[in-house]
C-alpha cells in the first residue's frame, strides 16, 4: 500500500512564509504573490510563442517560404523541442530547485525571442524558435509543481487556473502588442535601430516582445523561495518512492484509464485550440480581407475577454464542484465547453457574412478554452515526486499532437485537398471539429475511471 507524507525536496527552504502558505492551503499574501509571478511568466511565454502567428504574411514574403514551412516554425520548431526539452528536465525538477530552473529557462527563451529579430533566413528563424521551445520546456512542470506544493488543499484548482489565466492574457497580448507595433511601423520598409542597423517591422516585433522576460527572470529568481515538497509517495515501509520515469510508468500503468483520459484527452482537445491560434489570423486575412493590424487588435481583445473570462468562471465552477465531493469537476467542465464549441467550429468558414463568421470564431474560441485547465486533474492525480515528470510527459503528448501535428495537419490538408490558401479556414474547421469530437469521447469514457483512481489514492494516502 502506498502512502504519502511531507518530505522536503533537495534544496528546499522550509522558511516561515512558505510553511505558513502551505498550512493555510496557500491562501496567504505570499502564496498569491507566487501565483501572480507565475501568471506574469505565463503571459510572457505565450506572448513570445504566439506573436509569430500574426506575422505570417511578412515573414513568408521576406524569407520566401510556403505555408507548410511556416507551419514548421509554428509547430515543429517550437513544439517538438518544447516537448523533448523537458524529458531530461523532469527528474531534475522533481529533485532540485524549481525556482532556479524556471528562472534560467525564462532567460533562455526571452533571449531567443529577442534574437529572432536578427533572423534573415528560414534556418536562422527555425533555430531561434527551437531555443524558445527548449527554454519554455521549464515553465509548466516547474510552475505546476511549485503551485501544488504551496496550495496543497482546497485552493489548488483556483491557483492553477489563475496561472493559466496568464496564458490566456498572453494570447491576447500577443495579438495586441504585435498589432500595435505593426500599426506604428508596419508601413515602413525598414526600421533603423541604434547599434543594430536596419530591421524589418516583423523583426522589430520580436525584439519588443522579448524584452519583458529578460526583466522578469531575475525578479522571479530573487523573490520566490523554494517550498517544501508535500504529498510524497512512499512504500509500505515508509521509504520514499524513487523520482524516476520508471516510477511514473508504474503509477500510470496502475491508473492507466484515468491517466490516459487526462493526458491523451487534453492533448487531443488542445489540437483544436492550437489550430485556432495558428491559422485563424490567416483565415481572416485571406478569406475575409482583414488587415493584419485589424486582425491583431480584434483577436487580441477577443482572446483576453474570452479566455480570461472562461478561466475565471471555470476556476470558480471546478472549485465549487470539487468542494462538494465531485473530484472530476475539471473533466466535466472541459467536456461541456468542447460540446459548446463544436457547432461554431463547423460553421465559421462557410457563412457569407463576415461579422457572423467572426462571431462564430469567437464562440469556437470559447469552446476550445476548456483545455486550459488540463493541469488541474493531472496534479490531482500525481504525487509530489512524479509531478514534474508527469507534466513533461503531458507536454510531450500535447505538443506532439496539438503543437506539431495540429497546425501542420491543417496546412497539409489544405494544400493537398483544397490547394487554395484562401480556404485555410475550411481545413481548420474540419481538423478542429474532429479534435473536439474525439476529446469529448475520451472525457466521457474516462471520467468514471478518474473518479475511481482518485478515491483509491485517497484511501492509500495519509
Amino acid at each position: 500500500m502506498s502512502q504519502s507524507r511531507n518530505v522536503a525536496g533537495e534544496g528546499a527552504h522550509a522558511d516561515t512564509e512558505t510553511d505558513a502558505a502551505a498550512a493555510s492551503g496557500g491562501f496567504t499574501a505570499y502564496g498569491w504573490y507566487v501565483v501572480l509571478i507565475g501568471m506574469a511568466i505565463s503571459i510572457v511565454a505565450v506572448l513570445d510563442r504566439q506573436v509569430l502567428s500574426l506575422l505570417v504574411e511578412p515573414i513568408k514574403a521576406d524569407l520566401a517560404i510556403t505555408d507548410v514551412q511556416f507551419s514548421l516554425l509554428a509547430g515543429l520548431a517550437f513544439s517538438l523541442f518544447y516537448a523533448l526539452g523537458g524529458i531530461p528536465l523532469g527528474p531534475i525538477i522533481d529533485k532540485r530547485s524549481r525556482v532556479a530552473i524556471l528562472s534560467g529557462g525564462l532567460l533562455v527563451w526571452s533571449a531567443a525571442t529577442f534574437c529572432s529579430g536578427f533572423a534573415r533566413s528560414f534556418p536562422a528563424l527555425f533555430a531561434a524558435r527551437v531555443l524558445v521551445g527548449v527554454g519554455e520546456a521549464t515553465l509548466q512542470p516547474t510552475t505546476k509543481s511549485l503551485i501544488t506544493d504551496i496550495f496543497y488543499g482546497r485552493h489548488l484548482a483556483k491557483a492553477i487556473s489563475m496561472v493559466a489565466v496568464g496564458s490566456a492574457i498572453g494570447g491576447g497580448l500577443a495579438f495586441l502588442a504585435g498589432a500595435t507595433v505593426l500599426h506604428y511601423v508596419g508601413g515602413r520598409e525598414v526600421i533603423e535601430l541604434p547599434l543594430v542597423g536596419a530591421v524589418r517591422p516583423w523583426q522589430f516585433v520580436f525584439m519588443v516582445v522579448g524584452i519583458p522576460g529578460l526583466i522578469l527572470a531575475p525578479l522571479a529568481y530573487f523573490t520566490i523561495r523554494e517550498p517544501q515538497r508535500r504529498r510524497v509517495l512512499v512504500d509500505g515501509q515508509g521509504t520514499t518512492a524513487p523520482a524516476t520515469y520508471l516510477q511514473l510508468w508504474k503509477f500510470c500503468r496502475e491508473h492507466a484509464r484515468a491517466a490516459g483520459c487526462v493526458m491523451i484527452g487534453y492533448a487531443i482537445y488542445s489540437m483544436a485550440f492550437q489550430g485556432m491560434l495558428a491559422w485563424t489570423p490567416a483565415h481572416l486575412i485571406r478569406a475575409r480581407a482583414m488587415e493584419a493590424s485589424d486582425v491583431g487588435f480584434t483577436l487580441g481583445i477577443v482572446q483576453l475577454a474570452v479566455n480570461v473570462g472562461m478561466m475565471l468562471v471555470s476556476a470558480w465552477w471546478v472549485d465549487r464542484r470539487n468542494a462538494r465531493g465531485t473530484t472530476d469537476g475539471a473533466l466535466q467542465w472541459s467536456r461541456a465547453t468542447a460540446c459548446f464549441g463544436l457547432l461554431p467550429m463547423l460553421l465559421f468558414p462557410y457563412v457569407s457574412d463576415d461579422h457572423l463568421s467572426l462571431g462564430l470564431v469567437i464562440l469556437a474560441l470559447v469552446g476550445t478554452s476548456g483545455q486550459l485547465i488540463g493541469a488541474v486533474p493531472l496534479m490531482q492525480l500525481m504525487p509530489s515526486q512524479l509531478r514534474g515528470k508527469a507534466m513533461v510527459t503531458y507536454m510531450l503528448l500535447s505538443n506532439l499532437i496539438a503543437g506539431v501535428i495540429g497546425p501542420t495537419l491543417i496546412a497539409t490538408f489544405n494544400q493537398g485537398v483544397f490547394g487554395d490558401p484562401a480556404r485555410i479556414g475550411q481545413s481548420l474547421s474540419i481538423v478542429g471539429s474532429g479534435a473536439l469530437v474525439t476529446a469529448i469521447a475520451v472525457f466521457t469514457f474516462g471520467m468514471r475511471h478518474f473518479r475511481a483512481s482518485i478515491a483509491q489514492l485517497d484511501r492509500q494516502t495519509v
